[in-house]
């Protein structure tokens, strides 16, 4: 429910990027309210550094690139985008919202005239666009002149007692965005939030949704939830709710069919990426999924006769997805799984025959970081990875 006015928490921020402040004193120096709103004002409550720096302001598209010539507009669902350019940074300015965009909204054509479609848009008011969110938490909007956090939707309560809520009734946000399902868990798992019991019994309706969604959808929103330093406990909340069934059924069913060496695999891969993130090692979305694959891999019976770690079990892994609707996803896939393959001529050593055809690989970098996440789960041999890394600096190739 929307309050009449907001509550407010007088609070310095100490973490806000100088570029954004600059872009929100240039909004109010046109005649426009500006805010930070959504996951910078959330983690700086929640006590962790923010990152990205989105803005809401009750500027149209077309007039935020009047302000802002270096600006970038993009086609929204119904709407235009703002990218602004600055610092060699890229900050997303959204005109506030009177409604919700239904997830089911066609993006607007790209040939379309943007600057036209922009003059056209209802600007809501900052309550109207705050009930349009997901969660509580991300719908506070900080005032950075005035020092203020502006709370319309009981989220200062919310952060305080570290609880994730669906806003407006959570059976239809889920029902219309069943994607919500792989955020609300991604959240609460990264700032250690509990969820809801009516968003958590929603989020559980919305897995049952999950495969109505286009399959490369899902697919980022499983790998970007290996990201962050939180992959276990997702992998974990994701097992209980059947999120991985409904994710990538083919590879569920393989784990399933392994039993609990694989499962017990795949987690110690998963803490093993969380702990290279605690170290600052990211790792690109095509690396997560050869680290999802991978202990499967291990796991999966080989031919006899057939060397090697990965043997063709990896290659196997194409066609077992191929029942799936791939479509932009399989780039990824095909990275993923050669990402895989190059595991057996690494495990191999920087001696071996196969060295040079993997050292000269544009995947070679990739491919050390997957070898960098099994060492760490498995207890490897470092000498490995520092054999690599040493042949590496001495060629001139980056690790």
């Amino acid at each position: 429910m929307v309050q009449a006015a907001p509550q407010t928490a007088t609070r310095a921020f100490s973490g806000i990027d100088a570029d954004a402040v600059a872009i929100l004193q240039r909004l109010q120096a046109g005649g426009f309210q500006g805010y930070l709103v959504g996951g910078c004002v959330r983690d700086e409550l929640l006590g962790h550094p923010p990152k990205d720096f989105d803005i809401a302001t009750n500027a149209r598209a077309d007039q935020v690139q009047e302000l802002f010539p270096e600006c970038r507009l993009l086609p929204g669902r119904g709407s235009v985008l703002v990218h602004v350019h600055r610092g060699g940074k890229v900050f997303d300015v959204a005109t506030l919202r009177p409604l919700r965009t239904p997830a089911g909204t066609p993006l607007l054509a790209p040939d379309a005239d943007l600057v036209a479609v922009a003059r056209t848009v209802e600007v809501g008011t900052v309550a109207q666009d705050a009930e349009s969110r997901d969660f509580s938490v991300n719908a506070l909007y900080y005032d950075v002149a005035a020092g203020q956090v502006l709370d319309f939707v009981g989220g200062l309560a919310d952060a305080r007692e570290r609880v994730l809520r669906s806003l407006g009734e959570p059976t239809l946000r889920f029902r219309d965005d069943p994607s919500l399902v792989y955020r609300a868990v991604r959240i609460a798992a990264r700032r250690a939030l509990t969820i809801e019991p009516r968003t958590l019994e929603a989020l559980r309706e919305g897995v049952a949704a999950l495969p109505t969604c286009p399959f490369p959808l899902r697919a980022h929103e499983l790998l970007e939830s290996l990201d962050g330093g939180a992959a276990a406990p997702c992998l974990r909340r994701f097992r209980e709710l059947g999120v991985l069934e409904a994710t990538m059924p083919p590879l569920m069913m393989l784990l399933e069919r392994l039993g609990p060496p694989a499962w017990n695999g795949l987690l110690a891969f998963a803490e093993a990426m969380d702990r290279l993130h605690g170290r600052g090692r990211k790792l690109g979305p095509a690396a997560r999924l050869a680290c999802v694959l991978l202990p499967l891999v291990r796991q999966a019976p080989r031919p006899p006769g057939t060397p090697g770690e990965t043997a063709s079990a990896a290659g196997a892994m194409l066609p077992m997805l191929a029942g799936l609707d791939q479509g932009a996803a399989l780039p990824l896939l095909k990275h993923g799984v050669a990402l895989l393959e190059a595991q057996q001529a690494l495990l191999a050593g920087p001696g071996a025959l196969a060295a040079g055809t993997v050292r000269s690989s544009p995947l070679f970098a990739e491919a050390l970081a997957v070898l960098e996440v099994t060492i760490e789960a498995t207890n490897g041999p470092r000498e490995l990875l520092e054999g690599w890394s040493t042949r590496s600096a001495a060629e001139g190739r980056v690790a």
